[in-house]
């Protein structure tokens, strides 16, 4: 009776299957809105080979229409409307034209407004991956925010405990901050300051690079597009914060600019070609649209802009973040719950003399098959850091500015207080030791002027001078030493 039970229930589940299948389409069309005719000519060329092959279910024809790029995001979006939805088109695959970040997000609105997915072959902002705005965009390629994988990943290589990150005040900065938190704390990194700057700033101060030289380490990230890299290391370099002892990590598009500093250590993504993104974009949209095929109801898409949304469009997207090339035309292919490119490939480069890009190692995903990356280094020894050094930083400077604090206690602190516009004497070793308005005094957060002398002083100022440190000296706000605090 169970052998009878298991044959009908497999007997049950086939049939069912093959009623699912038998009622779908058969015509599948993709679209392609691609950087240039060659580009097109590779795409369609792809999705005849496909459709060829035995990816698809048998009798399922799958055809390929497609547009040009447009500069203008809004003529974009009306091209989409009306050459490619009226085409009812499964899934459309989008490039990009250098320096236009506007156009494949409007491919993305529109497609996205009627579920419609699309897959960018190269568009790389962190605005992607955010589902409110772009709910059907998936991506052959990561984000530029992943880049901070591989900084954690160098940082906890060499042992460095504490990080500075300098980044941009926008969405993306602030998405990069996030991400860096998140993985820094687990790998035990402290991040010890984060400065925001501007986009597109054309103009800084040596204040705005204050907090750096007062921290205490020397390790910095920075998140900057080409622009903003180049007036940082400009303001950087004219301070010495790009000579021997820091340690500067940088994102992939500071790389590129012409006044980068020797030393510097960034990634560069390797298998950026657009060719080979096509060929990877149009299979994982055929390996998806044949489990969808095996499994779902199909509705056939919208064939005009002025159709309601597509409910298969959201199942597709799901099949489709859920697919996987092992040995892609880019490597090894996945995805995340935001539709972006897992186990991306990099190479570590390294600024050496004269501007010099030198490949000191790569990032590239572990052949286990998990969704994790290994860092490899050639040789600590090929190298060159800023200032030249092949040493390795130590990653942290130990501070000697020190704030000391304390109260009148005579005979061993003795206390005057200064009359209006009168200063401390050095003849009778006296200290300028202000009462402070606050618990944490800022400069010039001062209620009363003192100066300070006697045993304890004298013992300061040659402490200072044997161990070479330098040190402000303030009252306490109440005169005391403070409050045995009692823990439970």
């Amino acid at each position: 009776m169970d052998a009878f039970r298991v044959a009908f229930s497999l007997f049950f589940f086939f049939v069912s299957t093959l009623g699912v299948a038998a009622k779908n389409p058969t015509v599948y069309t993709v679209a392609g809105v691609l950087s240039g005719a060659d580009k097109q000519a590779l795409f369609e060329g792809a999705v005849k080979r496909i459709g060829a092959s035995d990816i698809l279910p048998d009798g399922v024809l799958f055809n390929s229409t497609t547009i040009l790029m447009s500069p203008n995001p809004i003529r974009s979006a009306l091209s989409v409307c009306d050459n490619l939805i009226k085409s009812q088109v499964y899934a459309v695959v989008v490039s990009n034209i250098r320096g236009n970040k506007l156009s494949p997000a409007s491919v993305s609105y529109t497609c996205g407004f009627y579920d419609i997915p699309v897959i960018g072959i190269s568009a790389r902002d962190t605005v992607f991956s955010d589902k409110n705005f772009h709910a059907s965009f998936l991506r052959t390629l990561p984000p530029y925010s992943h880049q901070v994988d591989v900084w954690i990943k160098i940082v906890a290589l060499f042992g460095w405990k504490a990080v500075i990150f300098l980044h941009t005040n926008d969405r993306d900065g602030r998405s990069v901050l996030g991400r860096l938190h998140n993985l820094a704390e687990k790998n035990n990194i402290e991040v010890e300051k984060s400065v925001e700057f501007e986009l597109g700033v054309t103009n800084l101060t040596h204040s705005f690079l204050t907090e750096v030289r007062e921290a205490k380490s020397r390790i910095i990230l920075m998140y900057a597009n080409d622009e903003d890299a180049e007036v940082i290391f400009r303001v950087a370099g004219s301070v010495n914060l790009t000579g021997v002892g820091y340690v500067w990590i940088v994102s992939e598009q500071a790389l590129q600019v012409h006044n980068r500093p020797d030393g510097l250590l960034g990634l560069h993504l390797s298998h950026q070609e657009e060719q080979a993104h096509i060929l990877d974009s149009v299979k994982v949209i055929a390996q998806a649209l044949s489990e969808m095929y095996e499994f779902e109801n199909i509705t056939e898409p919208p064939n005009s802009c002025g159709e309601s949304t597509w409910e298969t469009g959201k199942i597709f997207y799901k099949y489709l973040i859920k697919q996987k090339l092992s040995r892609g035309r880019t490597g090894r292919i996945s995805f995340d719950a935001s539709g972006d490119r897992l186990d991306g490939d990099y190479e570590i480069i390294n600024i050496q003399r004269g501007g010099r890009r030198v490949t000191v190692g790569t990032y590239t995903p572990s052949k286990e098959g998990k969704h994790e990356s290994e860092l490899k280094l050639k040789n600590e020894t090929t190298i060159i850091w800023p200032g030249g050094s092949r040493d390795k930083p130590e990653g942290y400077v130990i501070s000697t500015e020190l704030k000391v604090v304390t109260i009148e206690d005579k005979p061993f602190m003795w206390v005057r207080k200064l009359n209006p516009g009168e200063n401390c004497s050095a003849e009778q070793k006296e200290v300028f030791c202000p009462r402070p308005n606050s618990t944490f005094p800022a400069k010039n957060d001062w209620q009363e002027l003192y100066c300070c002398y006697g045993y304890c002083v004298d013992l300061l100022v040659k402490l200072a001078e044997r161990v070479n440190f330098t040190f402000e000296l303030h009252l306490t706000i109440d005169g005391t030493f403070g409050l045995y605090d009692r823990v439970s």
